[in-house]
């Protein structure tokens, strides 16, 4: 099983995001990869440089039918709609 999805479902009903509360997504999903996979995903706020940074980032690849483990993101455009991220 994926160690991203195991240790995300360990973290389900915790508070992950230690500065950012109930808006920190980023923040939340940043501490599950780093405890599951021991690297840093290189952004705590927000989902729009989170974005650019796993699409540059060689270890990410996008894909059309997410599977379990898998990072789910949709980054703030414009400011317009408010981004969230998960996996």
């Amino acid at each position: 099983m994926n160690k991203l999805y195991l240790k995300g479902k360990e973290c389900l009903g915790k508070d992950m995001s230690a500065t950012q509360g109930e808006l920190g997504c980023v923040e939340a999903l940043s501490a599950v990869f780093k405890l599951a996979i021991g690297q840093e995903l290189g952004e705590n706020l927000s989902t729009m440089r989170l974005y650019n940074n796993l699409m540059s980032d060689k270890r990410f690849r996008r894909v059309i039918e997410p599977q379990l483990g898998d990072i789910i993101l949709s980054p703030t455009v414009n400011m317009q709609n408010i981004g969230h991220t998960g996996i």
